[in-house]
Parts: C-alpha cells; structure tokens; sequence
C-alpha cells in the first residue's frame, strides 16, 4: 500500500502543472510498482547534485530496489525511456 500512495503523489501532485515524470512513471508502472518506484527514484539520483539534501531513506530505498532488480533480473533499472526527456 505504501507504494501506491507514493507513485499516487508523483503521479497525481498539487500543483497547478502535470507531473514531470508522470508519463514515464505510467509507463514504468506497465512493469510494476518496483519499476515505477525506481524510475522516480532514479530521476532523483541523477539529479543529486541539484538537491539541497538527498535523505538517507531514499538512497536506502533506492539501493533496496536496485539489489532486488539484480537478483531477479527483471530488468527494472533498464526502465528509463521518458526520463532524459
């Protein structure tokens, strides 16, 4: 349930303009909640430097994603079509 409201609010947000990973969070989510998950989690790691402060849980979060991606091999980090766009 947590990841449901998670990509929920990156999905759908408060903000008068559309999401700016929406469609490439849809398009993940055609995988799984995992996949979705790690393509909003990897927008953020490629723009680290940007961020005033990378808190621990999502590069915790993050790694957690990427570890169970190599160990099933569901080609999870290999969802990354829409995010340079």
């Amino acid at each position: 349930m947590d990841k449901v409201v998670f990509l929920a609010d990156k999905i759908q947000w408060d903000q008068p303009s559309t999401s700016p990973l929406r469609d490439a969070i849809l398009l993940c989510l055609d995988k799984s909640l995992d996949a979705a998950a790690l393509c909003y989690l990897n927008y953020l790691w490629e723009r680290r430097n940007d961020l005033a402060v990378i808190h621990p849980w999502m590069q915790e979060a993050r790694n957690e994603l990427l570890a169970m991606d190599k160990e099933n091999s569901s080609g999870l980090t290999g969802l990354k079509k829409g995010l340079s766009d």
